[in-house]
């Protein structure tokens, strides 16, 4: 048994429009290498219609929900974030029985962004770190919710590290509407902070790991 601490991340899209993408379709994009390739156990759906996956560290954690958002846009999606152990065998295929502190507290997560209508939640860390990662990753969450399709891809992109000119002729959109879209949703400090939350993650578990050895 593995009994590591881990982020499971849990999801479920909250709105069903018969237009968009039918379920294999999403079923095909969430099990593509996209989005898979940075979890350790990729993403499955239990029987609640819910996808859930575990991650090894913070790394592409919050890039991962965004790569989710816009590869399912227009869907809203509501995310839950648990840190904590996993008793179970991790099955490095699909995550479908996971076990422990960490599914447990993502399913709790998840069940209150539904009632409270919000979107994204991470719990399991000290009362401290939780007081300080939890409103920063709310925060940056909900201001994001409204934008546009273009925007969440220029996102992706930077975090990409790519060049203005680059994410234009990708999105084949004027260089002039990439620079107003960064500008006008301060996107290089998204990349900064997301990156900076995704280090503290990764620290914090690193740290948990090696307190966990002695």
């Amino acid at each position: 048994m593995n009994h590591n601490i881990y982020p499971v991340v849990i999801f479920k899209i909250v709105d069903e429009i018969s237009s968009r993408p039918n379920p294999q379709n999403i079923n095909d994009l969430i099990n593509s290498s996209k989005i898979s390739a940075p979890l350790t156990s990729p993403y499955s759906k239990n029987q609640n219609n819910c996808y859930q996956g575990i991650f090894n560290s913070g790394s592409c954690l919050i890039k991962n929900l965004f790569t989710i958002r816009e590869n399912l846009f227009p869907y809203k999606i509501c995310f839950s974030i648990g840190i904590g152990s996993v008793t179970s065998d991790i099955n490095p295929i699909m995550a479908t029985d996971i076990q422990g502190s960490a599914i447990n507290r993502a399913i709790a997560g998840l069940n209150r962004n539904i009632k409270s209508n919000s979107f994204l939640s991470m719990k399991g860390f000290t009362k401290s770190l939780d007081a300080i990662l939890f409103p920063t990753i709310t925060l940056l969450w909900g201001v994001s919710l409204n934008w546009n399709h273009n925007r969440i891809k220029i996102l992706n992109l930077l975090l990409k590290n790519e060049p203005e000119q680059s994410i234009s002729n990708n999105l084949n959109i004027s260089t002039r509407a990439v620079y107003k879209n960064i500008s006008a949703a301060k996107l290089n400090l998204w990349v900064t902070l997301i990156n900076s939350v995704e280090e503290s993650i990764t620290r914090i578990l690193e740290n948990s790991l090696e307190n966990n050895k002695k």
